[in-house]
């Protein structure tokens, strides 16, 4: 667990759960995240120890509602198209057509808190994304890796407007490379994550707007094919033939992002009828 991913307060509301911090470097110490045990080492290793020690259990049925919550939850956002799409709606597209042993690589932005949230993987190393650092713009180089690394699996790569200017030059190395990469551009002409963070703080954001290109025709100008699909009907389509063809297929998909806030508003009352009850 690393502190910079989701603040402790968010999940340990009372400071009543013994914290087992498992890490390769000892904890930062916060009000809400103070360890009873800590286990310094190699992350497989520490796991692979515990594990081997335990005896079988009979896990009781908690989990159960939990799972069941979450799941109606990301199944009733991938529906929501209330005025075109959103994040949720496209990533719902992405796993039916994407094979279960198809790389998706995030960038970061709002995409990668839905992604990391949203998106059902089957295989390991099915989804890459950057934490931590936050590296916007690893997508698009991503996906080359990606490529190069297993040229016998589909790989998938999403970024936002943004991330996807940090260096959307590499588009030339793709193609010069002859690489099948399907890159998809949310685009809200905004630093939506920040955006997002800056509402939920302090009700407004400021600085966050930004003005793009033609992605679709910076995308034939590298080489490449490029779509902007107007429905989620012809997103399928295009999409379908784009993961069965050959070459980079670029989409710039045009998205709204009231469903942030849908989201943020879901989990507000969740957290806070939880610390009620």
């Amino acid at each position: 667990y690393d502190i910079a991913e989701y603040d402790p307060k968010g999940w340990n509301l009372g400071i009543e759960k013994t914290i087992v911090h498992i890490d390769f470097e000892m904890a930062e110490v916060f009000e809400h995240y103070i360890p009873d045990y800590e286990l310094i080492g190699d992350l497989a290793s520490t796991i692979r120890a515990l594990h081997n020690r335990m005896k079988p259990l009979q896990l009781p049925s908690w989990y159960a509602p939990v799972r069941d919550r979450i799941y109606a939850s990301i199944k009733r956002f991938e529906q929501y198209e209330k005025w075109g799409f959103s994040v949720p709606t496209v990533l719902g597209t992405v796993r039916s057509l994407l094979p279960e042993d198809g790389i998706l690589i995030s960038d970061v932005g709002t995409h990668k808190m839905w992604i990391a949230r949203n998106f059902q993987t089957y295989c390991s190393n099915g989804c890459i994304i950057s934490n931590g650092l936050a590296s916007m713009g690893i997508a698009l180089p991503g996906g080359i890796g990606a490529k190069l690394a297993n040229p016998d699996r589909k790989v998938v790569a999403i970024m936002g407007d943004g991330g996807a200017l940090m260096n959307i030059q590499e588009l030339e190395t793709a193609h010069r490379l002859g690489l099948h990469v399907v890159y998809i551009i949310l685009n809200d002409n905004n630093y939506g994550l920040i955006t997002w963070k800056q509402e939920m703080s302090r009700g407004d954001s400021v600085g966050t707007k930004i003005g793009n290109p033609d992605f679709v025709k910076l995308a034939l100008s590298f080489g490449a094919k490029g779509s902007r699909p107007v429905d989620e009907k012809e997103f399928f389509q295009t999409l379908e033939k784009a993961l069965n063809g050959d070459g980079i297929h670029v989409f710039e998909i045009p998205i709204q992002t009231d469903v942030n806030k849908a989201l943020t508003t879901e989990l507000d009352n969740y957290f806070q009828n939880k610390k009620l009850g």
